[in-house]
């Protein structure tokens, strides 16, 4: 319920769908309740299957990628970034392969700065909260799926 939520939230944006299945097997701390380890995979409705594998007990990794017929996206620092560094996205279009490389940012200022411009201003935030519940529920559902599998 901790970091497999981005890896959750990157699919859903990168495909604008909410999955339709979700199939998840997990490591649990014992006794405790706690997933220390957890595979998934979610299938949308439009045919695209992503599946992802976070954890505790393993080396922190931040990447994420998306495969299709005609190219290919590698972001290797794509959930947390240090405020001085620049995330580089790779894509590979055919042949054809670029970097682009994105301006260092304190992704927790912009947070705040966003969450602020909602409250003094009233702005829309970015991300409106039925996002949130949407993303719960879709780990609701691996978390469930991973108990049966027990």
């Amino acid at each position: 319920m901790d970091v497999g939520c981005y890896c959750i939230n990157v699919m859903r944006l990168m495909t604008g769908e909410e999955p339709i299945t979700a199939k998840a097997l997990a490591s649990w701390v014992d006794g405790s309740g706690v997933d220390e380890r957890l595979v998934g995979l979610l299938q949308f409705p439009s045919g695209v299957l992503g599946h992802f594998d976070c954890g505790f007990r393993q080396i922190k990794t931040h990447t994420y990628e998306l495969r299709g017929t005609e190219g290919r996206i590698l972001v290797e620092k794509g959930f947390t970034v240090e405020p001085n560094e620049e995330p580089v996205i790779r894509w590979w279009q055919g042949e054809r392969y670029q970097e682009i490389t994105l301006p260092a940012v304190n992704h927790y200022t912009l947070m705040a700065e966003d969450f602020a411009d909602a409250l003094l201003n009233g702005q829309p935030p970015r991300f409106p909260a039925h996002d949130a519940v949407a993303n719960m529920r879709v780990i609701d559902l691996l978390l469930a799926d991973a108990h049966r599998s027990l």
